[in-house]
């Protein structure tokens, strides 16, 4: 099992406020994870992941959702 290091814990916790932050948004334009995954090109289960906090997107996939949410 992994040792939860300080870096590790701080990480988990940008990625699930990141997560948060985008279902926040997604959520206020009305829009689903299938829509947003169609409009970004990123899948469901990805957006779904990163929402969630267990997914580790590049700043590119981020660009993407970014650019698809407006």
């Amino acid at each position: 099992m992994e040792e939860l290091t300080p870096k590790v814990i701080a990480l988990t916790k940008s990625l699930q406020t990141l997560g948060s932050e985008l279902r926040q948004l997604r959520k206020a334009r009305g829009l689903t994870l299938k829509q947003l995954g169609r409009d970004s090109k990123v899948s469901e289960s990805q957006l779904s992941a990163i929402e969630r906090g267990t997914s580790k997107p590049s700043m590119d996939v981020l660009d993407t959702i970014a650019e698809a949410l407006g």
